[in-house]
């Protein structure tokens, strides 16, 4: 666990409240915030990490190594904004208003991880690229969206993968 800060809680049902949850998790010394839309925590997640963890896993780099090299940072920059426009084509409304400098900033913040892909790679394990890029992947393929970056990141890592 690398990440710090607030850990933020979400009903998969909008109906639902997480308030008596998240003041349970205050209470006891975790700060907490309910938030009522889960699909777009989730795709927020979603567009974050299949543009940072890609990159550090098929250039064996850390996560703040992205903002230290040029291509490196624009393909993480071009991969959240392709991510973020299939996440839009659903409907959800991402927490952040510009992906790439979302991107950017939980690189700042993890700048000394080393990416769960990139630890997958190294022990020539399966990585959890087809819950991450492979999403963007199907989702834009559904729905008519180009995401070329997206495209072969996830066939970098495959290629990388051990088979099933």
């Amino acid at each position: 666990h690398a990440g710090a800060g607030k850990t933020i809680l979400s009903p998969m049902n909008p109906a639902d409240s997480c308030a008596s949850l998240a003041t349970f998790f205050d209470g006891a010394g975790i700060e907490c915030e309910c938030f009522s839309d889960a699909e777009a925590l989730l795709w927020g997640k979603l567009v974050v990490n299949t543009a940072i963890n890609p990159l550090t896993a098929i250039h064996g780099v850390t996560n703040g190594s992205l903002l230290e090299h040029g291509e490196l940072r624009e393909q993480m920059h071009a991969a959240a904004r392709e991510a973020a426009r299939v996440a839009a084509a659903r409907g959800v409304s991402l927490v952040f208003s510009d992906p790439a400098a979302e991107a950017e900033t939980v690189c700042r913040r993890t700048a000394d991880n080393t990416s769960s892909m990139l630890q997958d790679i190294r022990r020539k394990r399966m990585t959890e690229v087809e819950w991450i890029t492979g999403v963007v992947h199907r989702e834009a393929g559904r729905l008519g969206i180009p995401v070329p970056v997206n495209d072969d990141l996830l066939f970098q890592i495959r290629g990388m993968t051990p088979l099933p």
